[in-house]
């Protein structure tokens, strides 16, 4: 058997041994739903904003804000930081009216 024959069957068993340990190092991080209210997003193809909504449980409306973009919310990132400002607003709603401008704007630029 030649050299070059030889390691062939070492380096697909290296390449499997790091798919394995790559597959089992990072475990699935748990998705956290918000335990009250809801937040919906509308975005305007036409000049490409978004509007979001928070909803509590009853279906009123107790916050809304219009960002100037997009707002993927296929990313878990983005539903994530929804989620937040979710429960900051839903806090916010059990002390009474507030004016807090720009909840969302702020939370997705960390």
């Amino acid at each position: 058997m030649t050299t070059h024959n030889c390691f062939r069957p070492l380096l697909a068993a290296l390449c499997c041994l790091t798919l394995v340990s790559v597959s089992i190092a990072r475990p699935a991080k748990p998705r956290v739903y918000p335990v009250s209210g809801f937040w919906v997003v509308e975005t305007s193809p036409a000049n490409r904003q978004s509007q979001v909504k928070f909803y509590n449980d009853q279906t009123q409306l107790i916050y809304q804000e219009t960002l100037p973009r997009r707002l993927n919310i296929r990313r878990e990132q983005t539903q994530e930081r929804l989620n937040v400002v979710l429960e900051k607003v839903m806090e916010q709603a059990k002390a009474g009216p507030f004016n807090e401008p720009k909840l969302v704007a702020l939370e997705l630029k960390k």
